[in-house]
């Protein structure tokens, strides 16, 4: 892909590939500026990230917690202090299937956690399994962290919250998504990075580093996203989960289809760790029914002696 010079309000930023319409709208939506290719320029190029700096704006942010800290030091914290973190679910959506990880991410809901799921928009079918899977297990997602960054090919998904990802780790290297409340159609799409934006405005943030002393200004997104698995289409808010009959039932079709599809995509020794663990929860199981058993029975002939 060719890079270009971007200019938006005279400002020039460094070569970046050409932004796509949608995204360009919402600078003109928010700066009123929208931007504009330049051929060349003799002074001072501007790095992408620093751009909203430039339009400075009261900062907000709202807190995303990867899976590895959910119900760790930094969840414990933001839940101290009255927050709702948003929590990331597992990439792997077999793991849910651990007692532990289940019941870490029920306690965390329990405390008014909101679950996030990763998706690429690339592949929204896949992030629609997963979805209707978490949703079977009383995990459904409320917002899609797009982990490949801005695509105009949002546009055509269901109506959402989608949180856009900056991070280096996304390879995404186009125009930053304005860190304000975006709004087009019925969606919502707003900026994600590992730090707020610089120049305040409004970020979700990854894994922020909060201080004891200073708690920034929390601002919640509007949550809820529609997605569609098969025939069913599933809409989920904060009030609930609403679908049809049918989806209810493809949903608990999920609990059996969705592991089956990503056991055999597994590498070998991958499936074989976790036919260990199965097996060896499996045995636990078994053996504490004998042991409920055994103990029954011991009891009524005591009692009948």
């Amino acid at each position: 892909m060719s890079l270009v010079l971007i200019a938006i309000c005279g400002i020039v930023l460094t070569p970046m590939p050409e932004p796509m319409p949608a995204l360009s709208s919402l600078y003109g939506q928010h700066f009123g500026c929208m931007p504009e290719v330049r051929d060349h320029y003799d002074g001072d190029l501007v790095a992408a990230a620093d751009l909203p700096s430039y339009f400075p704006s009261e900062p907000a942010l709202w807190p995303i917690l990867s899976e590895d800290r959910v119900g760790g030091s930094e969840y414990k914290q933001l839940v101290r202090a009255g927050i709702k973190p948003g929590i990331m679910l597992p990439a792997d959506a077999l793991s849910l299937f651990e007692p532990d990880t289940f019941m870490r991410y029920r306690r965390a809901m329990h405390d008014g956690a909101i679950p996030v799921l990763a998706m690429s928009h690339d592949n929204p079918n896949e992030y629609a399994a997963k979805a209707t899977f978490a949703a079977a297990l009383g995990l459904r997602p409320l917002a899609a962290l797009v982990d490949d960054g801005w695509s105009d090919n949002l546009l055509a998904l269901p109506a959402g919250s989608y949180l856009i990802d900056h991070r280096l780790s996304t390879g995404y290297r186009g125009l930053p998504l304005p860190p304000r409340e975006n709004v087009l159609g019925d969606s919502r799409f707003y900026f994600t990075d590992s730090t707020a934006a610089r120049g305040g405005g409004y970020s979700m943030v990854i894994n922020p580093i909060i201080s004891n002393k200073s708690v920034p200004a929390i601002r919640y997104p509007k949550l809820g996203v529609t997605w569609q698995y098969g025939d069913a289409i599933y809409t989920s808010t904060a009030e609930g989960l609403d679908t049809s009959i049918q989806g209810h039932l493809v949903a608990v079709g999920t609990l059996f289809s969705v592991p089956i599809g990503l056991f055999f995509s597994r590498p070998w020794p991958d499936i074989l760790s976790l036919l260990g663990t199965s097996i060896s929860w499996g045995s636990l199981v078994v053996g504490g029914s004998l042991l409920l058993l055994l103990t029954i029975a011991a009891l009524r002939r005591l009692r009948r002696s």
